[in-house]
């Protein structure tokens, strides 16, 4: 295992780790010395989520060390399962969407049942991540080095199986322990992804693999399912699980259902159960809507895509709707049949999913929510014309090649994306293209100037 630091500036950044705790209220959680080092691995990380707040990333410790932290103490809180526990649990989430007490005590329960092995694990689980320390170790050893974070930590947990002591925090680990940390970063599993369904039926081809070959057990699935709880109640950092509200919690749970009903029979279609039951929330299903149940499953699907504001509401829902609808009044070859293309995309097994495009969605939202905020109905025009606009770059994505990989990276910065919506709300004319990095890239035709957004 190499050394990054000197024990001069371990103890330095011990003490700021100490401070840090202080500050947020973290009281009573020990760090060991092994998690310390471990932490101190990410001071030069230049990887920052695109979801990190300002106030996430200006102060002095790295953003992926403070929620660490986060996913660590939340755990210990779970474990707790105190009433004061709930109150810091809960510190920083809307009292409108915040998790009842029912709930966290449910997890507690759970929590505190789960096997030592599985505890110990999900305990480290809340220190690896993807980093510039981490990756010269891992080619130290002449190890490849993903550098998607996801694929990274898969490859992680196999290469530690011969080599444990790669990772400080990894170091005591039993051989059992080892081997859950296998089960807990499964590949191409992705909790978040199947949430926000940045993915096709691809996302549960590993699930089914390893349930089939008996190589996923269900004590398995318990820890996977705890990883990734456990990250996303630390997926912003600070005081309190504050991305584990209710509605992120509904989200999972959807999930976890849809997931339970494939570990008794793989022949289920995840998506199928997963887009009825986030339709039948958002009032898709509604006789009067008069929707097919393709066009249900588009709308849950571009509901899904939203995370800025999550759709768990018919209200809410209804502004979807809206979009859709006033997308099909357009001028537009593709509307009618857009159902029909998203069907076939996500049903192609050689589908290569496109990248970023949640992303877009939600920028568009928050553009929309700031030119609109005039006006007393703004969260239903942000949401309606962001659905808009969504369904228009969508008929002509479903159109480009399946077996190419796009990314709308680019495309979803705000810097790139407003100048595009600003024409695109006078003229409605979208058109995409690829460039030769196949980065979709879109503009618009001006020959016809007329469609504006009412």
């Amino acid at each position: 295992m190499l050394s990054f630091f000197t024990q001069t500036r371990l103890s330095r950044f011990a003490e700021a780790l100490q401070s840090y705790c202080q500050t947020q209220n973290y009281h009573d959680l020990t760090l060991t010395p092994a998690e310390i080092e471990q932490l101190s691995w990410y001071i030069e990380n230049p990887r920052v989520t695109p979801e990190a707040r300002l106030d996430d990333t200006s102060t002095e410790l790295p953003f992926e060390v403070k929620r660490g932290i986060t996913r660590r103490y939340s755990f210990e809180l779970l474990k707790r399962g105190t009433e004061q526990a709930y109150e810091e649990f809960t510190r920083g989430q809307d009292e409108s969407v915040k998790l009842t007490f029912e709930i966290f005590n449910q997890l507690s329960q759970e929590a505190r049942n789960l096997s030592l092995d599985i505890q110990k694990v999900l305990e480290v689980s809340c220190f690896l991540t993807i980093s510039l320390n981490a990756r010269l170790v891992l080619l130290a050893k002449e190890h490849l080095v993903n550098d998607d974070s996801e694929i990274f930590l898969s490859d992680l947990a196999i290469y530690l199986k011969n080599d444990k002591a790669l990772f400080p925090i990894t170091s005591d680990l039993t051989n059992q322990q080892i081997a859950l940390l296998q089960k807990i970063y499964w590949p191409c599993m992705h909790l978040r992804h199947m949430i926000y369904t940045e993915g096709n039926e691809s996302m549960v081809t590993t699930f089914k693999e390893g349930i089939n070959n008996g190589k996923f057990s269900a004590e398995d699935f318990v820890a996977w399912k705890w990883r990734w709880l456990i990250n996303l109640m630390g997926f912003q950092s600070g005081p309190g699980a504050k991305n584990y509200d209710i509605e992120t919690h509904t989200l999972a749970h959807i999930v976890i259902t849809s997931l339970n009903k494939i570990s008794s029979d793989t022949n289920q279609i995840f998506l199928d159960s997963y887009l009825d039951k986030r339709a039948e929330i958002a009032g898709f299903t509604a006789p009067d809507l008069q929707l097919t149940h393709a066009e249900q499953n588009l709308l849950a699907h571009i509901a899904a895509y939203f995370n800025s504001k999550k759709i768990l509401n018919k209200e809410t829902g209804f502004a979807i709707y809206q979009g859709y609808k006033k997308f099909l009044q357009q001028s537009n070859s593709n509307a009618n049949n857009l159902a029909d293309l998203y069907a076939d995309y996500y049903q192609n097994s050689a589908a290569i999913t496109p990248t970023y495009v949640p992303a877009i969605i939600n920028t568009a939202y928050d553009i929309f929510l700031e030119k609109f905020k005039d006006d007393k109905m703004v969260l239903a025009m942000a949401l309606t014309a962001a659905t808009q606009f969504m369904c228009d770059f969508l008929s002509q994505l479903y159109l480009l090649p399946f077996d190419k990989l796009i990314s709308c990276m680019q495309l979803a910065q705000k810097n790139k994306l407003e100048p595009l919506l600003n024409e695109w709300l006078e003229y409605k004319n979208l058109t995409i293209t690829l460039d030769n990095k196949l980065a979709v890239v879109a503009s618009i035709e001006h020959s016809t100037p007329k469609y504006k957004l009412t």
